[in-house]
C-alpha cells in the first residue's frame, strides 16, 4: 500500500497567533450526509499537491526509509503537530484517522539540509538498459536509456538486482520540483509547513 503525503502552511501572525496560508478549501471527504464522515470539517488548508515520492517522504521525517542500501538522513524524526497549531489544522488532523507521522518543518531547515550527499542505489531494470549500470554510475542514466524503451525500475534494499547506481538526495528525492512548490512561501515571514502521511 502507497505512502501519500498532506503539505500545507501556517504563519505567525503579529499577534503570536498561527494561521493558515492561503483560502481554506472545500474537503473531497466532506458528505454531511454521511454518518461516516461526520467528524470531517467543510474546509480545510490548501495542501501542496505532492505525489508519492519515498526518498522525498524518508528525508522529511523518517518515513518509508528501508527501501534503499543505506537510509536517507532526515531533517528531523516526526515531530508532531504543533500545540499551538490553528483550529483548522487540528480539526483536519483529528479527522485524518489514517493518519501517521505528523511534523513540521521550516523553509530554511529544508534548505540547509545537506541534499548533495550522495547515497548508494540498487535496483532492478529491463535487462536492456542493464549495461548502464556496470560501473555504479553518479546519477541515473536516463540520458542514455536506449531509444525506444520505457524507463522503468524497482529499489531493492540489496545488491541482488542488475543495477546499481548512486544518487544524491536531490537527485533522489525529486527536490527540484518540490523546492519550486516552496517558492510562493520565500517572502512570508515567520511560516512553517505542517504534513503528515496516510495510507
Amino acid at each position: 500500500m502507497g505512502v501519500d503525503i498532506t503539505f500545507f502552511a501556517e504563519q505567525c501572525l503579529p499577534s503570536g497567533e498561527w494561521a493558515i496560508v492561503g483560502e481554506l478549501v472545500s474537503n473531497a471527504d466532506y458528505f454531511p450526509d454521511d454518518p461516516d464522515s461526520a467528524n470531517e470539517p467543510e474546509l480545510v488548508p490548501p495542501s501542496l499537491d505532492i505525489p508519492r515520492c519515498s526518498p522525498l517522504f524518508a528525508i522529511l521525517a523518517n518515513v518509508n526509509n528501508s527501501r534503499t542500501a543505506e537510509p536517507y538522513e532526515s531533517i528531523a524524526q516526526p515531530r508532531g503537530i504543533p500545540d499551538d497549531a490553528t483550529s483548522e489544522t487540528r480539526a483536519w488532523f483529528s479527522a485524518w484517522e489514517s493518519a501517521f507521522a505528523a511534523s513540521w518543518l521550516t523553509l530554511n531547515e529544508i534548505d540547509n539540509f545537506n541534499w548533495n550527499r550522495v547515497t548508494q542505489q540498487y535496483g532492478n531494470v529491463d535487462s536492456r538498459a542493464a549495461h548502464l549500470f556496470e560501473n555504479n554510475p553518479l546519477g541515473f542514466p536516463f540520458d542514455k536509456w536506449p531509444s525506444g524503451l520505457q524507463v522503468s525500475y524497482s529499489v531493492s534494499p540489496t545488491d541482488t538486482g542488475n543495477a546499481r547506481w548512486r544518487a544524491t538526495n536531490a537527485e533522489s528525492a525529486g527536490f527540484k520540483w518540490f523546492r519550486e512548490m516552496l517558492v510562493p512561501y520565500e517572502n512570508l515571514d515567520m511560516v512553517r509547513f505542517i504534513f503528515w502521511f496516510d495510507h
